[in-house]
């Protein structure tokens, strides 16, 4: 039950947004807080855990999926209702732990749903990134739509009516190009 090509579409997706947002200052980013490195790694990797359940863990993966899909939930509302202990968030955290990678990097992919009351930069550009790709619809289910968590407006200085700007400025272009990486990445 794990797609694949669905999980490359929303993990490039979000890096491809990011850099986006980034390289073309549709947000206001200090390039002293965050490094192009940084976001496209954090951002590509954010759902790392889905892909350890669903490889791994794969009975489970697939009540996850299964569940998301009948109730027409997310998989983060899925994981709450089976009470998991560990979500794919925590999973991602923990196998990148084991990476040495940046310690800010870590902290964002295990709290990207959870950004807290006052987010880095990192975790607001990837937080925004990951809902901005919701919205746009690359890799969700159909009805998913992006939950902006207030914190991260506020850092990134965005106001609801920017949001929506910036998501139809990036619109139909960004999804085609995100679609066009991903087949060139995954055609045999």
């Amino acid at each position: 039950g794990f797609d694949l090509r669905r999980f490359w579409v929303h993990s490039v997706g979000c890096a491809h947004i990011a850099d986006r947002l980034y390289s073309q200052r549709l947000i206001s980013i200090d390039a002293n807080e965050v490094s192009a490195h940084e976001y496209w790694v954090t951002a590509l990797l954010h759902d790392i855990g889905k892909l350890i359940l669903g490889f791994f863990y794969w009975e489970h993966f697939e009540r996850l999926a299964n569940l998301s899909a009948e109730a027409n939930i997310s998989f983060r509302d899925a994981e709450q209702r089976l009470e998991d202990v560990v979500v794919h968030e925590q999973l991602g955290q923990l196998l990148l732990m084991r990476a040495a990678l940046n310690e800010d990097l870590v902290r964002c992919v295990g709290t990207h749903h959870q950004p807290g009351s006052v987010p880095s930069t990192l975790m607001a550009l990837v937080h925004f990134s990951d809902n901005l790709c919701k919205d746009l619809g690359m890799g969700t289910l159909a009805a998913e739509r992006g939950d902006y968590d207030a914190s991260v407006l506020r850092v990134l200085g965005l106001s609801a009516e920017r949001v929506v700007e910036i998501r139809e400025r990036l619109g139909e272009q960004t999804v085609q190009e995100v679609m066009d990486i991903v087949e060139r990445c995954t055609s045999s």
